[in-house]
């Protein structure tokens, strides 16, 4: 029986082979309850008694029945059929590829109380597993123990950086970078990004800018219009059209074009500050460099309609809605020629009010509630 459980093991497992070979296991515990021990039956086959509980613990996670590799180990154990790294990382990487982070874990217990140690490849696995249970001790315990093994890989060091992105722990992430750059790590453009996103989330621009200026002068450069992106997103919420203009202007420096993400973030960054002059003015930027407005900047000009009336913003508006007309779904525009009727009727100038009416009309635009109630 252990031959064809072994045979079984070797060949390509399907549902049928694998339940096969747990009910032939089933049939040897029978006989090692008669005084054999499973041990003695696999060295009188020919095998080794950890390679027939490592091909037992792949049939029962076939089978799907996750929860039983605990019970393996303590058969083994009482069976006295000892354990190695080899059948633990098996059993761990099995448990893995079911989506068992926390079952692979008390796999790790059992190794450790063993006595055994993981390699490297396994801590790293045994970060992700910590942090798909949201266990960041323990995460950060095997990353301490990885690093003493050796220098971690970049997907170690990425899957500690977007935990605490999630996080929002900048420190920690900030910590990581330096280690990385400490040990000679290869640092991506990705894993900046992260970092730079992490410190924005948490709320610190102005140090996350001055890191920006610090890593700029690393060689090869990682910095990428991304990079600057993020920062100039964080300036746009706060309504900083100074400080994201800056950034742009170091993002040509370092010979980089601004893309329509750069020029949008700068547009809500004026218009959250209520400054008309610079919507227009980074507006025209834009098409400068060959770039034309697009569903976000349409949205972003006029949702800030409101807070600066006049009929030339208005009028502005339309001329811009034209540009755009072919870009924005219907659902868009209805949307967005809401918001600019309202304004001119805000305004009280019927002229302009008419030429909003008369452009929706032209582009088969839906008419609002306040155009009924005037027709």
């Amino acid at each position: 029986m252990v031959s064809e459980i072994m045979t079984i093991g070797k060949e390509q497992l399907t549902l049928r082979s694998a339940g096969k070979a747990t009910a032939l296991h089933e049939k040897l515990l029978d006989a090692a309850r008669d005084g054999v021990g499973i041990a003695d039956i696999a060295l009188a086959a020919g095998y080794q008694p950890v390679d027939y509980y490592t091909t037992l613990v792949c049939c029962i996670m076939k089978l799907g029945r996750c929860h039983h590799v605990q019970d393996i180990v303590e058969e083994m154990k009482k069976q006295g059929v000892a354990r190695t790294i080899d059948f633990y990382e098996v059993a761990m990487r099995q448990l893995a590829g079911n989506k068992q982070p926390r079952l692979a874990l008390g796999i790790y217990e059992q190794l450790a109380a063993d006595g055994l140690k993981p390699s490297a490849v396994t801590y790293s696995c045994l970060i992700g597993f910590a942090l798909a249970v949201n266990d960041l001790r323990l995460a950060s315990e095997f990353f301490e123990r990885l690093s003493a093994l050796t220098t971690p890989s970049i997907r170690a060091y990425m899957t500690m950086l977007r935990f605490h992105g999630k996080r929002q722990d900048w420190r920690s992430s900030l910590a990581l970078f330096r280690d990385m750059q400490h040990r000679g790590v290869d640092i991506d453009s990705i894993a900046l990004n992260v970092v730079l996103a992490t410190g924005i989330a948490a709320g610190e621009a102005n140090i996350v800018e001055e890191f920006l200026q610090e890593v700029e002068l690393s060689n090869p450069s990682i910095v990428d219009i991304i990079s600057y992106n993020t920062v100039i997103k964080c300036y746009a919420q706060e309504g900083s059209v100074q400080a994201a203009s800056r950034i742009i202007t170091r993002m040509r420096c370092k010979g980089l074009r601004p893309n329509a993400i750069t020029f949008n973030s700068a547009i809500d960054a004026a218009v959250r500050n209520v400054e008309v002059s610079e919507v227009w003015r980074i507006l025209l930027e834009m098409k400068a460099e060959g770039l034309g407005p697009d569903q976000y900047t349409c949205s972003i000009v006029v949702k800030g309609l409101r807070q600066a009336l006049s009929a030339n913003h208005i009028l502005a508006c339309l001329k811009l809605l034209l540009e755009a007309d072919a870009i924005c779904d219907m659902s868009l525009k209805v949307k967005l020629y809401h918001v600019v009727e309202g304004a001119a009727m805000d305004l009280g100038d019927t002229s302009v009010l008419r030429q909003v009416f008369e452009q929706a009309q032209q582009l088969r635009v839906p008419a609002t509630p306040h155009k009924r109630e005037i027709l």
